[in-house]
């Protein structure tokens, strides 16, 4: 007789069925980071797209407020605005501000402005921000009662 180290014969595939389990649930446990990665970055990019856009309208206010100061008719305008330009190249997504300026019923020296700043300019995940300012117009020439 030889003596053997071998495990008797029907245990031999016994040590695979541990094995299995544990990378089954390494795989599971990948699996659901990898999710949570994914999810979380998405929250960041709608998050920047939104930040972005609240900047674009900003900027569409402030500029609406300098026209007006010099051309009183101003009615409005609207930017189109590379994705390049705003440093999102591989965000895939132009962005669009639009300005619109109406008067103020019995107040001709006011204007109201409102603005709206799309980022991308359109589909499923775009970001609009939409801000209204009433501007007060001040004299038309130096010297003149307002």
């Amino acid at each position: 007789m030889r003596a053997s180290n071998r495990p008797p014969r029907g245990r031999r595939g016994l040590v695979i069925i541990p094995a299995l389990v544990c990378l089954i649930l390494v795989s599971m446990f990948c699996a659901a980071l990898i999710r949570q990665v994914g999810a979380h970055r998405k929250v960041v990019r709608d998050e920047d797209r939104r930040i972005q856009s609240e900047w674009l309208a900003e900027s569409a206010l402030a500029r609406a407020s300098a026209r007006l100061g010099a051309d009183p008719g101003f009615k409005g305008e609207t930017w189109e605005i590379p994705a390049a330009e705003l440093g999102r190249a591989g965000d895939a997504g132009d962005a669009e501000v639009r300005i619109t300026v109406d008067g103020v019923e019995k107040q001709p020296a006011r204007r109201r402005v409102r603005v709206e700043a799309d980022l991308p300019r359109s589909g499923p995940h775009r970001a609009r921000t939409s801000k209204t300012l009433t501007i007060e117009l001040g004299p038309e020439r130096p010297g003149d009662p307002s």
